[in-house]
């Protein structure tokens, strides 16, 4: 399993993916046009493409053997917007590491929290297994469920003290080229542990 940004015209490939799986095992749960709109509205390649290079959203993707099995996309504020896996990678771990990924990036911008809106609501099950609980106050839509899970500070080397290196969190950021996304590079060293990992969600989870 590999998990990356997803670049140039992998972007596209993952737009359809997303697609598919949308039509396939998520459309005939939507119950407004509304929503479906909404959907293709914003997991269209040049929307998602325009806020990667702008710095307002990562996009990540699973591959297993050359082939994408997942892609998952959080906004710079810590706002899960998509999260897809195809059915024949389901089980696999697939969707517990992409939404590992996300979560340690929002520790890594220090923001404190992953937010999302999941959608259909019993998709939400899989979130509450795995850390996130509902927003205190937030209200349960037909559409959706609010759910957060909160992110500790990330631990720098300059924070450890003697004997305890190895659990400590090493985190760069650096610019590939001027306007484009940051790039978070994560090394997490707890207990030989690694981490490889709305305007509508839908979420389909290994």
């Amino acid at each position: 399993m590999e998990i990356r940004w997803v670049e140039g015209a992998e972007l596209g490939l993952a737009v359809k993916m997303a697609h598919e799986i949308y039509e396939q095992c998520v459309r005939y749960q939507i119950a407004t046009a509304e929503e479906v709109g909404q959907f293709y509205g914003y997991v269209r390649t040049e929307y998602l493409w325009e806020e990667m290079t702008a710095d307002r959203l990562f996009v990540w993707g699973v591959w297993e053997e050359g082939q994408l099995y997942g892609v998952s996309a959080m906004q710079k504020n810590g706002h899960i917007t998509m999260l897809y896996v195809r059915p024949e990678g389901w089980h696999r771990g697939y969707g517990t590491a992409l939404l590992q990924t996300m979560v340690d990036a929002a520790r890594c911008l220090h923001l404190g929290q992953a937010t999302i809106n999941v959608t259909p609501v019993g998709a939400a099950g899989f979130f509450l297994q795995r850390g996130f609980y509902m927003i205190p106050g937030g209200d349960i839509y037909p559409e959706f469920i609010s759910l957060t899970h909160p992110v500790e500070k990330p631990v720098y080397r300059y924070d450890v003290q003697p004997g305890q290196e190895q659990v400590a969190d090493r985190v760069t950021y650096s610019r590939r080229t001027p306007g484009t996304k940051w790039i978070l590079g994560l090394s997490l060293g707890v207990l030989g542990f690694i981490t490889v990992a709305t305007v509508l969600l839908t979420v389909l989870l290994s």
